[in-house]
């Protein structure tokens, strides 16, 4: 049986956005797609419970790229950013976000620096899959580092003791050897 409360995921266009409602869902938690362009009131209509802020194919500061509605962060849920989202919550905060000049697409070796209620038994050097070509630059004062990938690129993230984080890595898919173990720590906050 499902619960009843919504995890919430906004689609910033990602090809896995529908997989990442389905790992939530594999939790038996409810979860919910909404396009970025929902206005508002059909977010607080969901009442959710907690936010995913998908990835997709832009850069945080091209043209016309899709932003992150102010209100997400003042619902005062858990917020998890993948990719794209977590380039959103990094500007959001003040952080920089930059093309690396080079996308970084495939696997990666995620070192664990910091632990957190979201990498909790994750292995110190376990396999993920990265597809990005923007990385985090300078980390907002208010956030800590809890993993890098082997090439030293940001790839995790948190703020608020663990209430907002973000993956520069994409756990939704099988080729981040550990990513379902992700989604029960945050889907169950």
């Amino acid at each position: 049986m499902l619960h009843k409360q919504t995890v919430l995921i906004i689609d910033y266009g990602s090809q896995y956005t529908q997989l990442i409602a389905r790992r939530i869902r594999e939790q038996n938690v409810y979860s919910e797609i909404l396009p970025h362009s929902a206005p508002s009131e059909e977010i607080l209509q969901r009442n959710p419970k907690a936010v995913v802020l998908s990835g997709g194919p832009d850069s945080v500061y091209a043209e016309g790229a899709p932003v992150l509605d102010p209100l997400v962060m003042e619902l005062g849920v858990p917020i998890l950013g993948i990719c794209y989202g977590f380039g959103l919550l990094m500007t959001h905060d003040g952080g920089v976000v930059m093309s690396n000049g080079q996308r970084e697409y495939g696997f990666a070796e995620l070192a664990v620096e910091n632990g957190s209620r979201l990498l909790n038994g994750i292995t110190e050097k376990s396999q993920v899959w990265m597809s990005h070509g923007d990385a985090v630059d300078m980390l907002p004062e208010n956030w800590s580092v809890l993993a890098r990938s082997g090439n030293g690129v940001l790839a995790a993230a948190e703020r608020d003791g663990g209430v907002v984080l973000g993956t520069q890595f994409h756990p939704e898919v099988v080729h981040t050897v550990e990513g379902r173990e992700l989604f029960p720590t945050f889907s169950l906050m």
